[in-house]
Parts: C-alpha cells; sequence; structure tokens
C-alpha cells in the first residue's frame, strides 16, 4: 500500500515537472508583416499588431502559462512553410482558413471573419480629376506639343518676316505663328494667316503632315487618359473587375478571386505596392482582405484611395498548427474563451485596432 502511494506521489511529481518545463520553454510563433494584425518591418523591430497581442493572451491563459517567441518570416509562403514543417509551434498573422491549406495545416477556431475588399481611387472633385487624369505619359506629349507649337512658330515667323502676312516685331509675330501653327495642325484653318514666300508654303506643308499626326497623338492620349479614370471610377463591385488591370499579392486568396473574374493580374508583394499601383495609374484597382486595405486608407489619408463599400468572398482568420500539433486543442480552448467574453480581453483589442468592438466597416 505504501509502494502505491509514493507511485503516485513520484507520478504527480514528474507531471509538476513537466509543467514547469512546459511553462519555461516559450512557444515559437511564425508571423509575417501584415498590418495591423502584425505590425514588423523588419526581425530587429519587437512585432506588435492585434494577432501578436492576442497571441501572447493565449500564451498567459494556457495551463501552465507559456511566453512567446516570434519569428518573422518574409512572405506568406514561408510562413506557412515553417509552420507545416514544424520549425515552429505555430503561426498567426491574417491567415485565411482555405481548404488547400488545410491539407497540409492544421487550424484553430476562428479568431477574425473577413473577406475581400476593393481598393479603388476617391472620387474627388476639380483638380483631384485633374491631378489623376493628367499622368506622366500624358504630361509628356503636352509638354512635347507646346514644344512644337512654339519651334513652328518661330520658324514660320523667321521665314515670313517683310511680308504683310506676319509682324515683323519678334513677340508679336511668334504670337502670330503659334495662332496659325495651332488652327494649321488642327485642320481648322480660318485663312486670316497666309504664308506669301515660296520657302514659308514648304514649311507650311510640313508642318500640315508633321502638325497632323502631332495633334492626333495628343487628343489620343487625353481621350485614354479620360477612358481610363473613368474607367477607374466604376469599379465598384465584383462584377466590375472583369478585364480590369487589378494588384493582388500573389499566392493568395484575393489572387484566386480576380482570376476567376477574368481580371489583368497586377503582381504585387504587399499591400503598399499594390495601393502605390493605383495611384500611379498602373493598375485600375487593388484587391485584398478588407481589414488590411481599411488600414492602409486610414493610415494614408493623403494617398487619394478609399475601400468599396461591397465585400466578397467570405473568409475567416485562425491560427495555424503543423498538422497533429496538441497544442491546438488547448490554443481552440482559450480562443473559445476569449470570444464568449462580451467586453473582455478580445472585445479591447479590437477597439484597440480597429476603433470598434464590432466587425470592422465592411466585414461580414
Amino acid at each position: 500500500m505504501r509502494g502505491w502511494w509514493i507511485a503516485v506521489l513520484a507520478a504527480m511529481v514528474a507531471l509538476g515537472l513537466v509543467n514547469v518545463a512546459r511553462a519555461e520553454e516559450p512557444l515559437v510563433i511564425s508571423v509575417k508583416h501584415t498590418p495591423p494584425f502584425v505590425v514588423a518591418p523588419s526581425a530587429e523591430t519587437k512585432p506588435e499588431g492585434f494577432s501578436i497581442e492576442l497571441a501572447e493572451e493565449i500564451g498567459r491563459r494556457l495551463d501552465p502559462p507559456r511566453a512567446v517567441r516570434f519569428v518573422l518570416q518574409p512572405d506568406l509562403e514561408q510562413q506557412l512553410d515553417a509552420v507545416a514543417s514544424g520549425r515552429v509551434d505555430a503561426g498567426i498573422s491574417a491567415t485565411t482558413i482555405t481548404a488547400e491549406r488545410q491539407r497540409r495545416l492544421d487550424f484553430s477556431q476562428p479568431f477574425f471573419r473577413s473577406g475581400l475588399g476593393i481598393l479603388v481611387p476617391a472620387a474627388t472633385p476639380g483638380l483631384g480629376i485633374v491631378s489623376r487624369v493628367l499622368t506622366p505619359q500624358l504630361a509628356w506629349v503636352i509638354v512635347g506639343t507646346i514644344l512644337y507649337i512654339l519651334l513652328c512658330a518661330h520658324l514660320i515667323w523667321f521665314a515670313e518676316r517683310g511680308s504683310p502676312a506676319f509682324n515683323d516685331r519678334w513677340l508679336p509675330g511668334v504670337a502670330q505663328g503659334v495662332w496659325w501653327v495651332v488652327v494649321t495642325m488642327s485642320t481648322v484653318g480660318y485663312g486670316d494667316v497666309v504664308p506669301k514666300k515660296p520657302v514659308s508654303k514648304v514649311l507650311a506643308a510640313v508642318i500640315i503632315f508633321t502638325g497632323i499626326v502631332m495633334f492626333g497623338v495628343a487628343v489620343a492620349s487625353f481621350s485614354s487618359a479620360l477612358t481610363v479614370e473613368n474607367l477607374r471610377g466604376e469599379i465598384s463591385r465584383p462584377e466590375d473587375l472583369s478585364g480590369r488591370r487589378v494588384a493582388v499579392l500573389g499566392g493568395t486568396t484575393s489572387a484566386v478571386a480576380v482570376q476567376r473574374r477574368d481580371a489583368k493580374l497586377v503582381a504585387v508583394d504587399s499591400v503598399e505596392a499594390a495601393a502605390e499601383a493605383v495611384v500611379q495609374g498602373k493598375a485600375d484597382a487593388a484587391v485584398h482582405d478588407v481589414p488590411l486595405l481599411q488600414h492602409y486608407v486610414k493610415t494614408h489619408p493623403d494617398a487619394g484611395l478609399v475601400v468599396a463599400e461591397v465585400v466578397f468572398e467570405p473568409a475567416n482568420y485562425g491560427v495555424t498548427f503543423p498538422t497533429g500539433s496538441t497544442l491546438r486543442k488547448d490554443v481552440n480552448v482559450v480562443l473559445l474563451q476569449l470570444l464568449s467574453e462580451e467586453s473582455g480581453f478580445y472585445a479591447m483589442l479590437r477597439a484597440k485596432w480597429f476603433g470598434t468592438a464590432d466587425e470592422p466597416q465592411g466585414a461580414l
């Protein structure tokens, strides 16, 4: 009988030692820079964000409690590979739970509901529209056209000096030349100013043919810029993406969703790069997870971008684990406890990073 109690006591001591060892061993969690869920610009900076604080709180509530150590990965694929290979205990960022990923990983209970959003230029009146239409390419066409008109005006004035058609003084004569070149290259030809000298008529013939080409290029460039601006302004639903240039992050659910809608993919490696592509006119819109797009718009108010009201492709974020991980059940228990607390830690965390304890604007 005494030996039985000794065995029970030894087992309890051994179990206690195991728990102590587990408590001293930190959880190693793979993360990726995904503001506002993970804000980690470099490996040298301490990560912060919604997912970071959530993971630390989960660690504190485990039995026994566990410290958390984060390992920053450069992209989503390497983050998932680190988890799938077992090099880390888990992964957390803003990872969508999908059937394809479920085949190689285990997921926790969803801790955040999301969906895809569309980032487009804001509809601003007046100079805002002009600034978006006046692309660098169009600006060069306009500058080239002005220089062409000034050059031809000087040539025709110089050739016609002494004739009654043009004033002999430089400024009035060149002004007449500008007027004559404009009406000539635009094929209006009022006939109020007509070159008289033979050399001027030869020069006029050259200006007529080259001017028509130059004027046509300028008109076509401006029309194209206006058309692109109108198309960008018309994108407000997933159906509007068909045939448009859409910036997406490679290997994400947004890339798959955009491909299904027959859009022209513009591959980028970050939300910042996707937004920049829209601002520079390299893409008509950008598609990504709506909370991430909303965070970018909130932190870059001068970018002139907005997130369309329609949210599509509903999705859930979860913590990732290596297949068969024993940690998954313990984390799920803690997550369910956190989500069931109406005004507890989770609600405060959402309010801190999204400005509300409810679903962020546009969430499903």
